[in-house]
This record gives C-alpha cells, sequence and structure tokens, in this order.
C-alpha cells in the first residue's frame, strides 16, 4: 500500500491528465506534484497548492484547482475534498481510513 501523500499526488497527476484530455486544461508537462499537510488542521489533512500550475494552463489557480478535484478519481481514503483560495486542493482522510 502507498502512503497517503502518494497516492494522492498520484490522483492529483491523474485528475491533470483527465483534464487535459477533456480540454478543461490545457496540454503541459506536469511538474512534480507535491502534496504536504496544511499549516491549519482545519484545512484538511493533506493539500495540494495548485497555483503553480497557473503560468503552465494560463488560468486562474482556484480554476485549475476547481478542475483538479473535478476529475480526481475516487480514493477510498477520502472523506471530502475542498477546494480553497487561492487554489488549493485540501484532502480530509475518511472516518472509515482512520479506523
Amino acid at each position: 500500500m502507498k502512503p497517503i501523500h502518494r497516492a494522492f499526488a498520484e490522483g492529483i497527476r491523474q485528475a491533470i491528465t483527465a483534464a487535459q484530455a477533456a480540454g478543461e486544461l490545457p496540454p503541459f508537462e506536469i511538474p512534480a506534484i507535491t502534496v504536504s499537510p496544511p499549516k491549519q488542521a482545519a484545512q484538511g489533512d493533506w493539500a495540494y497548492p495548485a497555483m503553480g500550475l497557473a503560468r503552465l494552463a494560463r488560468k486562474n489557480p482556484l480554476a485549475i484547482a476547481r478542475t483538479i478535484t473535478a476529475h480526481l478519481p475516487a480514493l477510498d481514503f477520502i472523506g471530502r475534498i475542498e477546494t480553497a483560495a487561492p487554489g488549493f486542493i485540501n484532502l480530509f482522510l475518511s472516518e472509515a481510513y482512520l479506523h
């Protein structure tokens, strides 16, 4: 079993690729996907800053985050996903996974 942060990063990469295939994000080389715990626990268990894709996608970072979230594959450890300004994707682990 992969560590959560790696599985989440892989899911984000898959979502970006799916959004590009759907024409919702332009084609660009996907940079390394780095997820980390947010500074405040209320913001989730893991976070991805989509702001780094703004120059590549030539879109608003929050719109990029929402697009990625819409294409994120189902992952069994996800309780919920939120997007937050200026362009964060915040992951909350599911209760079932935590038990």
